[in-house]
């Protein structure tokens, strides 16, 4: 049984510092801030096309008034306003301890119904870019509170590689275990809550907030953990090496396809080997979760203190032989011995690109060879 927050790995700990952040208070102020720029933005694009009678220029070539900046303006971006009063809502019923969704996805299905051809192609792609951006920092929010809880291993693990503020340090945690519920229990606090006795179940977010008629009540629902395939994989890999790019990784999801124990697809095995390494994580994801009923223990933040997490704990994460092919994205800084050429080590940084030989016959790979 967990008695202290030592006991958290430190994946653990990452995970329940992810959640607390995308569903604090100050996240959704950043993202109402972004909305406020994006809204500010957009309305300032729309009076230079007023000003430069662009809508008069579509209408002579033959455009149709659905083309325009006056129907855009009418019918779309209204939907941006309604996303920013829904946002204000949510941010004032956190007060209440209560929680529900954001407008994201029912504002990005509207404007997908209106294309912006008045709009330059800079124009276009700039309001596209700050838009799937705010998109995406609010799915983050919503798959803490939106039913049914969508985080698991995996998604947890690129949110927090992408974010990249929780790998040397996390705010400090206190495991209640005193306070213990059931799946679909009435809470007594509002936090992230973690399931008791399972390092590989997802940590969710629970409120107290109970309104009978909503389907936003804050109850912990099933907890999502690895099947038994997910537990094969497990037994070979961890939180940080099952999805990250490896030759291993590629030849258990063909393994298991073979097996029929994954579902093919992607038509995976059909795939170039570059592709195959890159997509391994995503199809292998999408095979080894299933949900259940379980016990939970209440994570207390411990409010202005600071755990350093450092990265001496990643060292206990490496696969033996991490490889990976020549032209592939770095999964790991440090040094990387070319598979055909032993005298040829190289440093390569997190997220560079690694060097590719000029032979376009026969296959190389790049081996992790340490930090120093």
């Amino acid at each position: 049984m967990l008695r202290s927050c030592s006991k958290l790995t430190r994946f653990q700990k990452q995970s329940v510092a992810l959640i607390y952040y995308v569903t604090s208070r100050s996240y959704l102020e950043m993202l109402l801030t972004k909305l406020d720029e994006l809204i500010q933005h957009t309305g300032g694009v729309i009076d230079l096309a007023d000003q430069q009678y662009r809508d008069r220029v579509l209408l002579q070539e033959g455009w149709g008034m659905g083309d325009t900046s006056a129907n855009w303006s009418t019918y779309a971006y209204p939907s941006l306003l309604d996303f920013r009063i829904d946002l204000i809502r949510i941010i004032e019923q956190t007060k209440q301890e209560k929680y529900g969704w954001t407008a994201a996805y029912n504002t990005a299905r509207m404007l997908g119904e209106f294309q912006p051809n008045w709009m330059s192609e800079e124009e276009e792609t700039d309001f596209k870019t700050r838009f799937d951006e705010l998109y995406r920092l609010c799915s983050y929010y919503d798959s803490c509170v939106k039913p049914p809880r969508s985080w698991d291993l995996y998604t947890l693990f690129e949110v927090i590689k992408e974010l990249g503020i929780f790998e040397h340090k996390v705010p400090k945690f206190k495991l209640r275990t005193d306070i213990r519920v059931n799946s679909g229990e009435p809470i007594s606090k509002t936090g992230v809550y973690i399931p008791m006795g399972d390092r590989y179940g997802v940590p969710q977010f629970a409120w107290t907030y109970r309104d009978e008629n909503s389907p936003t009540r804050g109850q912990l629902e099933e907890c999502k953990t690895l099947n038994v395939l997910g537990k094969d994989l497990f037994s070979k890999f961890n939180e940080y090496t099952a999805w990250t790019p490896s030759e291993e990784l590629r030849k258990f999801a063909i393994e298991n396809i073979k097996k029929k124990k994954i579902d093919d697809d992607f038509g995976y095995v059909k795939l170039r080997h570059d592709t195959q390494l890159t997509l391994a994580s995503e199809l292998i994801a999408n095979n080894v979760f299933s949900k259940a009923d379980c016990s939970w223990y209440f994570v207390e933040l411990v409010d202005g203190e600071f755990e350093d997490i450092g990265v001496e704990d990643v060292d206990t994460f490496a696969t033996p032989d991490l490889k990976v092919i020549g032209g592939e994205l770095c999964p790991r800084t440090g040094y990387w011995i070319l598979s055909n050429d032993k005298g040829k080590r190289l440093y390569f940084t997190k997220g560079t690109i690694m060097n590719k030989s000029s032979k376009d016959w026969g296959e190389e790979y790049w081996v992790y060879d340490g930090e120093e």
